[in-house]
């Protein structure tokens, strides 16, 4: 990204979400070149009557600029789409000069994730669904040691102790 250095933009903090577009009139599948489907899904504007596109976008926390954007299914998933995403991210974050963080909402956190998010820089919610989510605030409260990150913001790292058994839980 040498244009978002010669810029100035931060490339520390890498925010990914997405959002529906809901879509009326007829599409004609058979005649779609672009390779998603247009359908219905889990529609955010509670719109369920209506076939919605999905949109990826992953932007610099300094100025939203764009560093990833990619169209979905409409009745794609965001916790599949973040577990393609951070698996994708890995090595391309190992390779960066200065660290890299994924931020997004709960629902990178699962445990389809976990594997993914053990080897990646993150910040996210965790979803109060999950064990670990006790275990984590506990952890972060014992921290004496917070490193500050600018504008009143501090960071600590830890590993939690529970790990991923061969079951896929917690």
């Amino acid at each position: 990204m040498p244009s978002c250095q010669k810029e100035g933009v931060d490339l520390r903090f890498n925010s990914l979400d997405t959002t529906s577009f809901s879509l009326t009139g007829e599409y004609d599948a058979s005649t779609d070149e672009q390779g998603i489907a247009i359908t219905y899904g889990y529609s955010k504007d509670h719109r369920p009557d209506r076939k919605q596109a999905i949109l990826e976008l992953m932007v610099s926390q300094d100025g939203g600029v764009p560093f990833i954007s990619q169209s979905w299914d409409g009745n794609a998933n965001d916790n599949v789409i973040f577990l393609k995403r951070s698996r994708a991210l890995i090595e391309e974050f190992a390779q960066a000069e200065t660290p890299r963080y994924l931020v997004a909402d709960a629902k990178l956190y699962t445990e389809e994730n976990a594997m993914n998010l053990a080897r990646l820089p993150f910040i996210t919610g965790i979803p109060g669904t999950l064990k670990v989510e006790e275990q984590v605030i506990d952890l972060a409260l014992a921290i004496d040691e917070w490193e500050p990150l600018g504008d009143g913001v501090k960071l600590s790292v830890f590993t939690c102790a529970t790990t991923v058994s061969n079951k896929g839980g917690w």
